[in-house]
């Protein structure tokens, strides 16, 4: 790490060098900013998953504690061929 720093006198590799520390700096902070969007996103996403899972736990409930009907025989919607069926 210290090969990187310049020698002392030398103005013009200690002012390279500050900017690139201030490059790093402000990509750092892009990534800190990056990385607490995603977990607002994250966050947001577990919320909704929680009332999701809720709302299905509750369907579930209200489906249980209906009553079960008999299903009435439907008439077939394909007309019965006039031709016999080959045994």
């Amino acid at each position: 790490m210290l090969q990187h720093l310049p020698a002392a006198g030398e103005a013009g590799d200690s002012q390279s060098l500050a900017a690139d520390l201030a490059a790093q700096n402000e990509h750092f902070l892009y990534l800190r900013q990056l990385l607490q969007d995603i977990e607002s996103v994250f966050g947001r996403l577990s919320s909704s998953l929680a009332t999701l899972h809720v709302g299905v736990e509750e369907l579930a409930r209200e489906k249980k504690a209906m009553p079960i009907r008999e299903k009435k025989a439907v008439p077939s919607a394909k007309p019965a061929s006039s031709r016999p069926v080959p045994a």
